[in-house]
């Protein structure tokens, strides 16, 4: 969690499964988009997830959303391959994938 006095700048966090770790909750408060907060916030959970070596790592991103995909493609994150369906107005959303 990013704070600012007492604002939340931002959250994020990580789930662990079976074969995976997943980013899930990325968010930033309206006034400090576009001030590195999610690219921060996002390197910590990566970092601090590596001495787990926990292996492959995914995000899924609702579409479309580009300042989400230019985020995860600036920090190392692809395509995986895979969209799926979401919610009852078919929303689109495509996983990307830690480069290894």
């Amino acid at each position: 969690m990013a704070v600012d006095g007492d604002v939340i700048g931002g959250i994020a966090r990580l789930r662990h499964y079976t074969d995976a770790t997943y980013i899930e909750s990325v968010w930033v408060h309206r006034c400090y988009r576009r001030s590195g907060i999610a690219s921060q916030l996002v390197r910590l959970l990566l970092t601090r997830d590596a001495r787990r070596g926990a292996g492959s790592v995914f995000v899924w991103v609702i579409q479309p959303n580009p300042a989400a995909m230019r985020l995860y493609r600036s920090l190392g994150f692809e395509p995986a391959g895979e969209r799926q369906s979401i919610g009852a107005r078919e929303r689109i959303e495509v996983r990307l994938r830690l480069r290894d």
